[in-house]
């Protein structure tokens, strides 16, 4: 039997944009390529640009 969770659960929604953040975070904010957050989360970049079009997540262009 599992504990119940600690506070109220996010939505599906708001869990699938905490991990999409995540994985940008992980990756500097790159999307696609050998270390985009596409292949971190095993799913199409078109896909992840999808998906973050929808949820309302932008890229952020940062300078190095």
């Amino acid at each position: 039997m599992l504990a119940p969770a600690p506070g109220p659960l996010k939505t599906l929604k708001d869990q699938e944009r905490d991990h999409i953040l995540a994985a940008l975070h992980q990756t500097g904010g790159r999307v696609s390529g050998p270390q985009g957050a596409a292949l971190l989360l095993d799913i199409n970049a078109k896909t992840l640009e999808a998906r973050m079009k929808k949820l309302g997540i932008r890229r952020a262009h940062t300078v190095e």
